[in-house]
């Protein structure tokens, strides 16, 4: 017979009428092993479902490099899936419901994503594989690794995760499924139509649209002289009866980051000081994609442009284009604004949507949102003076943190009240199967 301390170091689980035996030791691995690899899953899922757009971009990247077509509708549609299937398996998997359906979900998905980003590491198609979405940018080489690591957990958690208990009974899991299911829904959605609520881009709510390189010493001047080539700051330029010759001018690779580049779609010449800097009100229209670009918004736009441009501001349109794209453009919407030519890259790193808007004061971005989620009446407000555009701000993360803390208190409720819940479930379940009996 064993003693109590030994009785004490074991976990017992019933498994189909089963009853195994868990050393403790293997309790706690279990246990650490679902932490860790729920953590990652639902760091992944999570930075996908925040910016649906940016794991859209991924996968179009993805499937331009494969010689794929897909509509952009489909794209979205796998890009929730992937984002929502990661984000609730590592919350399923950190609780311990159905660990055994998650566990083999997750091995499923491991050996689909192992020989992937090998390939993505040798082959090197893409910069970097999304895996978590602008949150967090690994190397290809990185992200292999990270796998091969997560993979052999997940193998272990194969053999032992179904004989350690969780926080949830079997009967409300599905609630706990439903629950975090809703959740990826509404973050992604917010994310998609309006703004994502937490900004991982370059250009935050907040920090400034373009930044003064000659301030922050971060733009050289490369001389030359005779077999010497220098590289100087903008306070310590060489003389150049001295022999110095000026070669370039150098921007670091963070600065073209910051830095919003605005051209004169005609002349091809830089106007980003000319147009966006240095304006005390300056609202911004962006379209990194013309040819998706929604007509039926156009009133919108053109009620809130001269709604600004009469308040003593600027408006003006950065398009992904040409000189014809954007002339196509000022026929189409009757555009009577500045129409600039930009980088589409730059241009979706600083707003998300087809189309959409943003409210600079002070060099500062206050304020980004798509044209769609300015509804009629905000448009006809502020046309009419009753509201000023600083009114139409969107605060991303009071409501992802309103969102988030809402699951976590409907979880921690759902399993200090689980006995209570579990009751009513069957109660209802038995009703529902009377009532079909008597039909």
């Amino acid at each position: 017979m064993q003693s109590s301390e030994s009785l004490s170091s074991l976990n017992r689980v019933k498994h189909n009428g089963t009853r195994h035996e868990v050393s403790g030791r293997t309790r706690v691995i279990v246990l650490l092993m679902r932490i860790i690899v729920g953590s990652v899953f639902v760091i992944s899922g999570l930075s996908k479902l925040i910016d649906l757009w940016g794991t859209v971009f991924k996968i179009e990247d993805y499937v331009t490099v494969w010689g794929i077509d897909l509509p952009r509708t489909v794209i979205m549609i796998c890009g929730l899936a992937l984002s929502a299937f990661e984000f609730s398996s590592g919350i399923l998997l950190a609780t311990g419901c159905y660990r055994r359906t998650v566990t083999w979900g997750l091995m499923i998905c491991m050996l689909f994503m192992v020989p992937l980003t090998l390939y993505i590491w040798i082959a090197d198609p893409v910069s970097d594989c999304g895996c978590f979405g602008d949150f967090l940018i690994i190397s290809n080489e990185a992200t292999f690794f990270k796998n091969v690591v997560i993979t052999s957990m997940v193998v272990y958690l194969l053999l032992y995760n179904k004989r350690v208990g969780g926080l949830f009974s079997a009967p409300i899991q599905w609630i706990v499924v439903s629950v975090v299911l809703f959740y990826c829904i509404v973050v992604a959605l917010i994310g998609y139509n309006i703004q994502p609520m937490v900004d991982f881009r370059p250009f935050k709510v907040g920090g400034p649209l373009v930044e003064d390189s000659a301030d922050n010493g971060e733009v050289l001047f490369r001389y030359s002289r005779k077999d010497e080539v220098k590289d100087f700051c903008a306070d310590e330029l060489p003389d150049e009866s001295d022999g110095w010759t000026f070669v370039e001018r150098l921007e670091s690779e963070n600065r073209k980051l910051r830095q919003l580049d605005v051209y004169d779609p005609v002349t091809g010449d830089d106007v980003t000081m000319d147009y966006i800097a240095g304006n005390d009100s300056l609202l911004l229209l962006v379209i990194p994609e013309p040819a998706r670009a929604d007509l039926s918004c156009t009133y919108t736009i053109n009620e809130l442009a001269e709604r600004v441009v009469g308040d003593g501001g600027d408006f003006v349109a950065l398009l992904a284009t040409g000189d014809r794209g954007i002339e196509r453009w000022k026929d189409l919407s009757m555009a009577s604004y500045p129409c600039l030519e930009a980088d589409d890259t730059q241009l979706k790193e600083l707003s998300r949507g087809v189309m959409s808007m943003v409210w600079v004061t002070d060099d500062t971005i206050r304020w980004k949102r798509t044209v769609a989620s300015i509804s009629l009446e905000d448009t006809e407000s502020v046309s009419s003076g009753e509201m000023s555009v600083s009114q139409l701000s969107f605060d991303g993360n009071v409501y992802m943190w309103n969102i988030t803390l809402s699951l976590i208190v409907t979880l921690t409720l759902l399993y200090v009240f689980q006995t209570a819940v579990e009751k009513l479930v069957k109660l209802i379940v038995k009703d529902v199967a009377q009532v079909e009996n008597v039909h």
